[in-house]
């Protein structure tokens, strides 16, 4: 899942669920950015759970088994990993951006 996220925001994938056409062109970049980002985004938090999921199977330990809470806990306790948590909140938070000024925008198909 973490892959397909990241495919779809840099091969600006996404574009083509939107309707683009009444946007001036620099709305349509900025758009693109926030999607790149709000994807990219996304992708590193699964990454990130699904990491600490194969790590628990690997262990045969279910109480290794953490959610988007146990990682946090986990990567504050690494050196930079307030940094690293910093760059993933404000990254959601693009990605938050980027879902609500293309919302109604989106075509189902």
């Amino acid at each position: 899942m973490a892959g397909y996220h990241l495919h779809k925001g840099l091969t600006y994938g996404f574009v083509d669920d939107l309707g683009t056409t009444d946007l001036s062109p620099s709305a349509e970049r900025w758009l693109g950015r926030l999607g790149v980002g709000g994807f990219a985004a996304r992708a590193f938090v699964l990454a990130v759970v699904a990491f600490f999921l194969a790590k628990a199977a690997v262990q045969f330990d279910p109480d290794e088994a953490v959610g988007l809470d146990g990682a946090r806990r986990e990567f504050a306790s690494v050196t930079y990993g307030r940094v690293v948590i910093v760059f993933v909140g404000i990254g959601m938070m693009i990605a938050g951006a980027s879902d609500m000024f293309t919302f109604r925008r989106q075509q189902l198909r």
